[in-house]
């Protein structure tokens, strides 16, 4: 035994002062423990603001604190809907209106730039009218 205990106590000595032993397998250790412990960090957070049981209890049925439970639904989807719509008729719109310049009309002076777009504007109204 006492020969165990001064083999490790040389080796430790050794390791502590000639190599980088322990800077190396600090840094391995603090990289093992920390990306574990910050994800569960982060999903303990979430469980606790609250939003992880009404996402839990929202999505069954049996256990929903909605009182239509599709009507509610059905009426969000409208509104999405509505929007998406409007939303895709302003980008065929600007479409068009990049489609009816010319490429070689642009030009580096925003002045001018503006009277073109807007001649394009005007003319596809026209069009469309």
């Amino acid at each position: 035994m006492k020969n165990y205990m001064a083999i490790l106590t040389v080796l430790f000595f050794w390791l502590a002062h000639g190599t980088d032993f322990f800077s190396v397998t600090t840094i391995i250790a603090v990289t093992i423990t920390y990306i574990p412990l910050d994800i569960l960090k982060f999903i303990t957070r979430y469980a606790l603001t609250g939003k992880a049981w009404d996402s839990l209890l929202e999505n069954k049925t049996v256990f929903t604190t909605k009182k239509d439970y599709e009507k509610e639904t059905m009426k969000n989807d409208e509104a999405n809907y509505k929007e998406l719509s409007e939303l895709a008729e302003q980008a065929n719109k600007h479409a068009e209106v990049a489609r009816n310049i010319p490429a070689e009309s642009i030009c580096r002076d925003d002045r001018s730039n503006q009277s073109i777009v807007q001649s394009a504007f005007n003319t596809v109204s026209d069009q469309r009218t």
